[in-house]
């Protein structure tokens, strides 16, 4: 195996920015928006990390406005004659029979899917992200800006040979402080192996069935969890990244509150930790219905261990005859070691960095 290709690598995909139409159905052509190529055949295990990110403008006007627009994410393996159709995202934003006036927004929308590859890990593979269908009433303008599209191809979670070989101590020169190197090549040796190469964890989802009243005093509601094992890691750091679709039907006093909850359970204790919670609010002026993205980021830095990360739902309060659901449900882990660069021990002549 090449050592130096056996590293994860990031790739910045082709974007573009098509004029919309007023209508397209599913039975036209899609409306490409990006695309991002790849070769992951130097990569255990490999897993594909994607991201599509998009701002879109749109003004609504007038009479029960109108705005749905459904992404489909496509791969294509090369020397097979065949797409497959890996997830479809559905935004939405409907309002009322009466005259919602005018209501001008910059949208955000992230879309994250994690691919684990089985035999196409040693072909080339192309990924598309397209628009097949748009509906829209009322909508006077709409405009897509700030497009990115990347893959991130990383090895799966497991024990992957590492492309350095094992405790290797770099040699410097005499004239650095011999305290300083001493204690440097020490952490180096009982830190286990510092340059343990980053993985991936895609977690499970799950979909159970959503209560419209649920507060502290009741069991969480479990949507998504992932487990890592950093026990042969030293000093790193797991980025958890939480995605999904948001769908809010309000009526009457129109308003949906919900609060999410990360958890982190780690062996052997078993102990329950609460990382971080996070409030989702919607209210607006008059019954509307609207399905938008989701996206949550956190940074661990507990390691030597194996954790369960958990994302709950905790609390969910509606309005009366008000309603809710979640989809498109995606929890990752992403474990990189920050001590990439052991030795860095001061700035100057005769500095010698390992990365």
């Amino acid at each position: 195996m090449n050592k130096i290709s056996s590293l994860p690598f990031a790739l910045c995909g082709n974007t573009f920015q098509p004029t919309l139409p007023e209508q397209w159905s599913r039975g036209e052509p899609p409306i490409l928006l990006g695309s991002v190529a790849i070769n992951p055949k130097f990569i255990e295990r490999p897993h594909v990390l994607l991201k599509f990110s998009e701002f879109f403008q749109f003004t609504l006007v007038g009479l029960s406005p109108k705005l749905k627009i459904t992404y489909r994410l496509i791969k294509e393996v090369k020397n097979e004659d065949r797409k497959e159709i890996l997830n479809e995202w559905e935004f939405e934003f409907a309002a009322a029979e009466e005259d919602f006036g005018n209501l001008d927004t910059n949208q955000p929308t992230v879309l994250n899917y994690c691919d684990r590859l089985d035999k196409e890990g040693k072909n080339s593979i192309t990924y598309r992200i397209e628009i097949i269908e748009i509906q829209r009433k009322n909508v006077k303008r709409l405009d897509i800006t700030n497009t990115s599209f990347t893959a991130t191809v990383i090895s799966g979670q497991g024990e992957p040979s590492s492309p350095y070989s094992g405790n290797r101590v770099r040699r410097y020169p005499s004239k650095l402080h011999p305290s300083i190197y001493e204690i440097s090549r020490m952490q180096h040796l009982q830190n286990g192996n510092p340059n343990h190469p980053p993985f991936i964890g895609c977690g499970k989802t799950f979909n159970p069935v959503l209560p419209q009243s649920l507060n502290r005093g009741m069991a969480p509601v479990l949507l998504a969890e992932v487990t890592v094992n950093t026990q042969k890691t030293s000093q790193s750091g797991t980025l958890l990244t939480f995605s999904s679709f948001i769908k809010s039907i309000l009526r009457q006093d129109h308003f949906n509150h919900l609060k999410f909850r990360l958890v982190r359970i780690c062996l052997p204790s078993g102990k329950r930790d609460v990382l971080m919670e996070w409030p989702f609010l919607r209210e607006f002026p008059s019954d509307t219905d609207i399905n938008e993205p989701l996206v949550y980021n956190f940074c661990d830095r507990y390691t030597k261990t194996i954790c369960k990360y958990r994302m709950e739902l905790v609390e969910a309060r509606l309005s009366v005859q008000s309603s809710f659901d979640i989809s498109n449900k995606s929890l990752t882990a992403q474990v990189f070691n920050y001590r990439h660069v052991v030795y860095e021990l001061f700035k100057g002549e005769g500095v010698s960095h390992e990365t």
